[in-house]
């Protein structure tokens, strides 16, 4: 019970720590992360996308199938890039999103 009442009496030093703490990872796990076939891709279509104004109308490439399906991957990738051309604009576009969401529910 004692621990429940310190939860509740810090509540709002806590719940900002923790969701800094949070978005910290976020980007540290992104600076850090090894990029691999999927990943090259992924910036690849975006980059069309933003250079050339041809967005692709198919997803990533598929180890048996071909492709897979849908073009929503090149926005997602490539509309931040209009706003900043950097490589870092789509996960920052993410975690940018991800603190609307948070904050909105």
């Amino acid at each position: 019970m004692q621990q429940n009442d310190f939860l509740t009496n810090n509540f709002k030093f806590l719940y900002p720590f923790f969701f800094m703490t949070g978005l910290f990872l976020s980007f540290w796990y992104a600076s850090h992360q090894i990029m691999t076939g999927d990943q090259y891709q992924m910036i690849h279509k975006g980059y069309i996308g933003f250079l050339t104004g041809e967005w692709s109308s198919y997803g990533n490439a598929a180890s048996v199938v071909g492709n897979v399906p849908g073009s929503l991957l090149a926005f997602v990738v490539g509309l931040p890039l209009f706003i900043v051309d950097s490589p870092w604009a789509p996960m920052s576009f993410f975690n940018l999103f991800t603190c609307l969401i948070f904050f909105l529910t």
